[in-house]
């Protein structure tokens, strides 16, 4: 099996156990892990499973901030949002927020997409990606405003430096 695909079922296997800790009020997500890791043993797994524990891992440890960064893109607040679905956005803002480079966005939101369609509503497609869009271009403007202090803060040192005569270290 292709790395595409053993991607894609570790994403499915995140959202489905992200969905049972919204459901169950997490206590049933542990028994859930646990199997992932009685899995690991096998060496036919379907799925890559390191991926599927991190991205349950940080949807779980960041889901108030990705709900709270969600929220004010939205008409009607992040709990008009499916549970399966809000369970995917996770993964997919987990997923952004570590690999914010544009080569790796559109594969997520794609991949995303595909997730949707396959576990939900597909009438919901289209407000998703617009939403997924939303919070990648904010992270990506982000980005490039942390690049633009970076930079300029280091000119700066380099002109003051330069002015008194010193090497900035």
């Amino acid at each position: 099996m292709d790395k595409y695909k053993k991607r894609h079922n570790a994403r499915v296997v995140a959202a489905q156990i992200l969905y049972i800790s919204i459901m169950d009020h997490e206590s049933l997500w542990h028994d859930s892990l646990r199997t992932l890791s009685t899995l690991e043993q096998t060496k036919n797994t379907v799925f890559e499973l390191e991926f599927a524990k991190n991205l349950i891992e940080t949807a779980l440890k960041d889901r108030d901030v990705f709900d709270n960064a969600l929220h004010p893109l939205m008409k009607n607040g992040i709990d008009s949002i499916p549970l399966i679905e809000r369970a995917i956005l996770w993964i997919a803002c987990a997923e952004l927020n570590q690999n914010p480079m544009l080569a790796s966005k559109s594969v997520i939101l794609n991949e995303s997409l595909n997730l949707i369609k396959e576990l939900s509503d597909h009438k919901n497609v289209k407000f998703l990606n617009a939403l997924l869009d939303r919070y990648a271009s904010s992270l990506s403007i982000s980005e490039a405003i942390i690049e633009s202090v970076t930079e300029s803060t280091a000119d700066s040192i380099t002109e003051l430096a330069a002015e008194s005569g010193s090497q900035p270290e």
